[in-house]
Parts: C-alpha cells; structure tokens; sequence
C-alpha cells in the first residue's frame, strides 16, 4: 500500500514552492530595478526599494507560512491570494485618497493621463481617487474569476486546470505586481 502524505511533496511540490519564492523576489526586487535602469518607469528613490524589499518579504512569509501549514503550495490558490490582498489595498488607498485633502499619489500623474482620467476632472486628488476606484473594481472582478477558477480546480470540474492554475496566478501576480508599481509612485 502507498504511503500517503501531502501531495505537494510527493509530487515535485518543492520545486513549485521554490519557484513561486524565486518569482516573487524577481516580481518585487528585481524588476521594478531593472525597468528602471532601462528607463522604462521613473527613478527609484530610497523609499520605493524599501517598500519593495517589504512587499517581498511579506509575500514570502506568506507563501511560507501558507506552504506549512497546508502542506502544499499550489499556485491557484496564490493567484487568487493576489487578487484578495490586491483588493485590500486599493480599498485601503482610495478610501485615504478619499479624506485626504492633497493628492497621496503624485507620481501617478503619467499613468492618470494615459488612461484618460485627466479628461474627467483637472484635479489632480480626483483623478487618482478615480484610479483607485478603478484598480478596487479591477480587483473585485479579478479576485471573483480566480475564485471561480479556484473553486473549479479544487472541485476537479476545470477541464484543463494546469493552464487554470497558471492562469489564476499570472492574473493575481500581474494585478498586486502592477498596484506595487503604483505604491512606489506614491512619492
């Protein structure tokens, strides 16, 4: 009879933990760095590598704790993770955005302009508050499909759910990984 343990570990499920770590630590270190030194985003100040230092720190934790005490990583469930705390955070920035009295986000001024919002309204706290408003709402459609996705492969319904899995995490991993580009465009 075959022993049964967690399956993560049975079936390769180390080399999907070390790459989710290796992959975060590329999300949030190295490649804000490297668009910036190909001139793609605007300069990283001292501040920006410290949030983004943190952001991986924190996500690590997450994928480690969550990895321990469920004894396997898989990658839909991540994806989805991203989605949520996504969520969280634009709801967080926009309900600040909201009371304060001066714009949180001046380096989103490009971004603002490029996605029209500067056609809305001239000032500068209205836009980003519309930008955050839209993120929130990107994120609540984005963490129900990977939910919807999440709850398929779990059910054994999805019909191809590797490519699923894969989905779900490069949809969570694109969403917090661009709203981590907004936070350092805070100052």
């Amino acid at each position: 009879m075959a022993e049964s343990g967690p399956p993560s570990r049975a079936s390769g499920g180390i080399w999907k933990l070390l790459s989710a770590l290796i992959g975060t630590v590329v999300l949030f270190v190295v490649m804000p760095n490297a668009l910036q030194s190909y001139a793609l985003m605007p300069d990283l100040n001292a501040k920006a590598n410290w949030i983004l230092l943190m952001t991986a720190i924190g996500m690590l934790l997450k994928i480690l704790l969550g990895d321990l005490a469920s004894g396997e990583f898989q990658y839909y469930k991540h994806g989805y993770d991203f989605c949520v705390v996504t969520l969280g955070a634009s709801l967080s920035g926009a309900s600040l955005q909201l009371v304060a009295g001066n714009d949180l986000y001046p380096g989103l001024s490009r971004m603002t302009s490029w996605l029209g919002l500067d056609r809305l309204t001239q000032d500068p706290v209205s836009q980003r508050l519309a930008f955050l408003i839209l993120t929130l709402l990107i994120s609540c459609l984005l963490a129900f499909v990977t939910a919807r996705i999440s709850r398929a492969i779990k059910d054994k319904n999805a019909p191809y759910p590797s490519l699923l899995s894969l989905l779900n995490y490069v949809l969570g991993v694109t969403l917090f990984g661009g709203y981590v580009l907004v936070l350092i465009a805070k100052g």
